[in-house]
């Protein structure tokens, strides 16, 4: 015996009457679009807790974080990383002079004298001699 009736949302099986009647003789009434409502309010709800999660491991990576502050003196020779012309390609180009720290830059004079700025994220300390 069916204990239970599905309704698709369109209407039928909806009236008051007969959610009543089904009622009397034991049979749940199931309502399809308020079970879809119910999944979608449920998946948000994990979709947030996600989301304050990963907020808060990235929040804890970051503080973790060791910050390596390099400053260059003016004088200080290092290497400056460009953009990868081949597989074979050297990687970095140089030694360069620093003419001044700019904090998150240097300025520099390259080969051709004219005086650039460079990011301290592409350059690097030379150690070598030449």
């Amino acid at each position: 015996m069916v204990k239970s009736i599905r309704t698709d949302g369109d209407g039928m099986f909806r009236s008051d009457i007969f959610i009543s009647h089904c009622k009397e003789l034991g049979i749940d009434v199931i309502d399809r679009n308020q079970e879809l409502h119910e999944l979608i309010n449920t998946a948000a709800y994990i979709r947030h807790l996600d989301n304050e999660w990963n907020e808060q491991v990235r929040m804890k990576l970051n503080e973790k974080a060791k910050i390596k502050i390099v400053e260059y003196k003016p004088g200080d020779k290092f290497m400056y990383r460009k953009n990868m012309d081949g597989k074979f390609s050297s990687l970095y180009q140089g030694p360069f002079i620093v003419l001044e720290d700019l904090g998150t830059k240097v300025t520099f004079k390259s080969k051709s004298g004219r005086v650039m700025t460079a990011s301290k994220a592409k350059i690097k300390r030379f150690l070598g001699k030449e």
